[in-house]
This record gives structure tokens, C-alpha cells and sequence, in this order.
């Protein structure tokens, strides 16, 4: 079975209730580095909520779908002749079946909304900041989004005419305009952001979304089953791990730091670097995205270092150097490579 094949069966297994423990984490983990198949899971789940309302179109389509798998088993059937056959013949009926059960989904969505959908799939907006730079926007209803370096993101076309959704792949700090009738929402791998109007920042690399509340009220809804939505207050902050599903978020009382002054998690909006007892490890990534550069470390234990600092204007050269004095080590530096001993 193939990568592309494995993700469908088990977004099919998701909608249906059906799918294990260990497959949902496997679900997860690919859609918080896919976020294309992400985004097309989350339009699989919307459609799923129509079912009640289109019960009485479902006849013609459940005929169907009933009629082409009877038909599959007779196939299977009268063809297969070893295990491993069978095994193959069994997932093209599935694989089919899903096909069929996807494009009903579809035609009803356009049935209902067709224009809504050419929007959603036909016409983002989309925003990549490459390493080593940021950007700035202003979306139509006002609000001011300030995006960090190696971020992607995405909006509808149409966006504030009926809805505020972004969606969101890296760093990004958020000044909502305040509207009570379409709350704006951020669409990230692990959770939703939802508010009204406030200053936030977010961010969601790889297997972690890390929320920072300036002002005003949001409220996050994670994508894991079972989870609660997590109501949040001025100057706290969250992080939500894939291990989460065992030991639940971390909420924590935002700090200033004691130097500047400044929110160390939102500094870098002032082209700031500020950290505070940080793994050595944890910090090179911020310096990858802030440099575009790629670190390596010769021995793992200096990935445990906990480090302290300011980098302000500094560039890469100047900053190594300022890290070969607080953490004592070596460095080399070969174009874009930086070999850390």
C-alpha cells in the first residue's frame, strides 16, 4: 500500500469511527507535516456534518455505492486465488468505494454551496516567508499579521465576506480587527484559534503549537478526540505537543523579559532574538529560520546546553561568535552549513 493510499484509508477510518489508537497518531503526524492533506481532511469532516441535513439526497448515492461494492465481492470472488491476490483485489474495492463516497461528497457540497468550494479549492491566497526574512500584511477586514521567517499562509479570496479563517504552517503574530458577528479563526496541524479581536501569536512547527496571548480572549480548540477547548487570558501561554493526547497542554504565565522588557516569545516582531535558559538544540532552529542556515552538531550533548541571550541586529558570523563565548564551544562555518563541536 502506498503513502498516498495508507492517509485516505486512514482519514476514511476517522470519519467513520473506526480507527485505532496507534492509526490516529499516525494520521495526525502525517497531516502536521502535510498540510495540504490536512486542509483536505478538514473539508472531508465539514462535508460529514451535512449528513443529516442531506439525508433525503442519500438514496440515489448509498444505491450506488451499495450496488459497486456487491459488485467488487463478486469480483474478488471469481478472481483471486492466493492470499496476496485477494489482499489486492480487497483494497482496489475499498480504494474505489472511497472514490465514489468522495465525489458524492462533493457534488453535494456544490450542490448546496458550489461557489464556496471553487474559493476554498481553487482560490487561496498564499504567503510563504523564505528563512531568513519576514513579512507583513493586512487583510481586507483590517487585521495585521506579521509573518515570521520559513511560515506559510493561507486565506480565501473571499476572505470577510462571510468568514475570517487563515490557515497556518510556522510563526505568525496576529492583530485582529474586532468583529462580534465573524470571529477570526487560525487553522493550524494541532488546533484552531479562535477570537474576536485581540493580539496573539502563534506558533505551529512540525509536532508544536505554541500560543501566546497579548490582549483580549482567545480560545483554542484542539484537533485531538476528546480534547476540550482551552479558554485563554492576557500574558498566558500554551503549548500543545503530539504527546499531549497522554499528558495534556502546558499553561504558563508569560514573563517580560528582566533586560528588555519585551515578551521574549513575541520579540522577534522587532527583528529580536531573546532566550532564556533554552536547549542549545531548540535555539539552532530559531537560528536556521532567522539565518537560513542549516546547523550540525558533532557531539549530542551540546544540543543539552542551556543558554541565555540577546541578539538584536547581529548576523550569523557575529552571532556564533557571541555563542562560542556563552557556551564555550567551536564552530566552523561552511557557506550556508554551520558544524557546531
Amino acid at each position: 500500500m502506498s503513502e498516498n493510499e495508507r492517509v485516505w484509508l486512514l482519514m476514511a477510518k476517522k470519519m467513520t469511527q473506526s480507527i485505532e489508537h496507534s492509526e490516529l497518531k499516525e494520521l495526525e503526524e502525517i497531516l502536521a507535516n502535510n498540510p495540504e492533506l490536512w486542509y483536505s481532511f478538514e473539508m472531508l469532516e465539514a462535508s460529514n456534518e451535512l449528513e443529516a441535513a442531506l439525508e433525503k439526497f442519500m438514496t440515489e448515492p448509498r444505491a450506488l455505492l451499495q450496488s459497486a461494492n456487491a459488485s467488487f465481492k463478486e469480483d474478488v470472488i471469481a478472481t483471486v486465488s492466493d492470499k496476496s491476490a485477494k489482499s489486492t483485489t480487497t483494497f482496489a474495492s475499498i480504494k474505489m468505494v472511497m472514490a465514489i463516497a468522495f465525489a458524492v461528497v462533493i457534488s453535494l457540497i456544490g450542490f448546496f454551496n458550489y461557489d464556496s468550494l471553487k474559493v476554498y479549492t481553487l482560490s487561496m491566497n498564499e504567503i510563504i516567508t523564505p528563512r531568513g526574512t519576514k513579512s507583513q500584511l493586512q487583510l481586507p477586514d483590517g487585521t495585521k499579521i506579521i509573518l515570521n521567517a520559513g511560515s506559510k499562509l493561507q486565506y480565501s479570496k473571499h476572505y470577510g465576506k462571510s468568514e475570517r479563517e487563515v490557515y497556518l504552517t510556522g510563526e505568525a503574530y496576529f492583530e485582529v480587527k474586532h468583529d462580534a458577528k465573524r470571529p477570526f479563526i487560525v487553522h493550524t496541524s494541532q488546533a484552531d484559534i479562535k477570537d474576536l479581536g485581540t493580539i496573539f501569536n502563534v506558533k505551529a512547527f512540525d509536532e508544536l503549537l505554541e500560543t501566546i496571548l497579548v490582549e483580549g480572549v482567545v480560545e483554542i480548540y484542539p484537533k485531538k478526540m476528546g480534547q476540550k477547548k482551552i479558554r485563554m487570558m492576557p500574558l498566558e501561554k500554551v503549548v500543545i505537543t503530539t504527546a499531549w493526547f497522554d499528558k495534556g497542554p502546558e499553561i504558563s504565565v508569560v514573563v517580560p523579559d528582566v533586560q528588555t522588557k519585551e515578551i521574549v516569545e513575541t520579540a522577534w516582531i522587532n527583528d529580536k532574538l531573546i532566550f532564556r535558559d533554552k536547549r542549545f538544540e531548540d535555539l539552532s532552529k530559531e537560528l536556521e529560520r532567522r539565518f537560513n542556515v542549516k546547523i550540525y552538531f558533532k557531539r549530542n550533548a551540546i544540543k543539552e546546553y542551556r543558554l541565555t541571550g540577546v541578539f538584536t541586529n547581529e548576523n550569523i558570523n557575529e552571532a556564533m561568535s557571541l555563542l562560542k563565548v556563552i557556551a564555550n564551544i567551536n564552530y566552523t562555518i561552511n557557506e550556508d552549513e554551520i558544524i557546531i563541536e
